[in-house]
C-alpha cells in the first residue's frame, strides 16, 4: 500500500496531527452496513469518508440505495448551502 497524501504532507512539514476523529468505509466491504450503522448511532467521529472502491455492478444499486438512506438520516436538514 502507498503513502497517502496527508503521510507526504506530514513527512514533508506540510501538514500537523490533528485532534479528530475520521471513519472511512468502503461500502462495497461487508462490514459497509456495520460501519454505516455505528456512524449514526454514535457520531462520535469527527469526518468520514464513504468511498466506492470496487463495488461489483450487480450490487450497484443495492449499495447506492443504502448510502442514499444513510445520508438522508444522517443528515435530515439541508445545510444553508443547499436550495
Amino acid at each position: 500500500m502507498g503513502a497517502s497524501l496527508h503521510h507526504h504532507a506530514y513527512l514533508t512539514g506540510r501538514a500537523v496531527p490533528g485532534p479528530y476523529k475520521l471513519r472511512y468505509v468502503d461500502v462495497a466491504r461487508a462490514d459497509a452496513e456495520e460501519r454505516l450503522t455505528e456512524l449514526l448511532s454514535t457520531r462520535r467521529f469527527d469526518f468520514f469518508c464513504l468511498n466506492d472502491v470496487d463495488t461489483p455492478a450487480a450490487e450497484q444499486e443495492r449499495v447506492a440505495a443504502r448510502l442514499h438512506a444513510f445520508l438522508e438520516e444522517y443528515f435530515p436538514f439541508p445545510s444553508r448551502f443547499e436550495r
